[in-house]
């Protein structure tokens, strides 16, 4: 038990993880999942088990650190490790998914929220059938996130969304293949967008447009100017004819 309470220290020491309350939550994460199901059975290193719970108990309390370096730590690939901590936390019940919202704004495309919903309820009326199915996993709403982007003609980091997906990447090209069909149900046409965006007046690209107008119109004389040019010409013509006129009664 000291061995592996060192372990602990040293590895959230590593991963800049120092404070006392994480190192104990994360502790006390390991013995849940040791209750829950055997390191045999997970064939995962307790290195490994001990820098995930560490990751966990960080997500927990709310402290950041580097992803990076606990994959390096826990001596897996990035695939592995992503997968083991998933399941660590449906085990532990401590895993918040995902939503269709969340997924939107973290990558900005807020406009393919609507349709990624109506794709997912169309897939649970249509494909699920009532049956159980775990539809908690991320997988789903990414699936509609990616999918409901490509017909709104939305550019989004595919690699990354399908990496928070957490399954291979094969089953969720199959899982993506039938929101596709459910997306060109609902859009038939795809030279058109099936997402409709009102144009915000406040956007920079909206100002930028009323900026031009009014440099045009700037541009442009009023009738007020050209009245007063005309004006000023006539005065002048006025003013020339009369010192010709002066000049020619000198000569006379």
């Amino acid at each position: 038990m000291a061995t592996q309470t060192r372990l602990f220290t040293l590895l959230g020491s590593k991963l800049g993880l120092q404070s006392e309350v994480v190192v104990k939550k994360g502790r006390e994460l390991h013995r849940l999942l040791q209750l829950k199901t055997s390191a045999n059975v997970m064939n995962i290193s307790e290195t490994c088990q001990i820098v995930v719970c560490l990751d966990l108990a960080a997500s927990v309390i709310g402290v950041p650190f580097e992803k990076l370096d606990a994959i390096r730590l826990a001596g897996v690939t990035k695939k592995i490790y992503t997968s083991f901590r998933h399941t660590v936390e449906k085990l532990l019940g401590i895993g918040k998914c995902i939503t269709i919202k969340d997924l939107c704004l973290q990558f900005g495309v807020s406009e393919a929220m609507p349709l990624a919903q109506k794709l997912l309820e169309k897939y649970v009326s249509e494909d699920a059938r009532g049956m159980v199915e775990d539809l908690n996993h991320p997988m789903y709403n990414v699936a509609a996130v990616i999918t409901a982007c490509k017909h709104c003609k939305l550019k989004v980091d595919r690699v990354k969304l399908i990496d928070m997906s957490h399954i291979q990447k094969s089953a969720f090209l199959k899982l993506a293949s039938t929101f596709e069909k459910y997306a060109k149900q609902l859009n038939p046409n795809p030279k058109f967008s099936s997402c409709s965006v009102e144009v915000d007046e406040y956007k920079p690209a909206s100002l930028l447009k009323k900026m031009e107008i009014l440099t045009k119109d700037s541009k442009m004389p009023s009738s007020r100017s050209t009245l007063s040019a005309t004006s000023n010409l006539q005065s002048y013509e006025d003013w020339k004819r009369s010192i010709l006129e002066d000049c020619n009664n000198v000569e006379s």
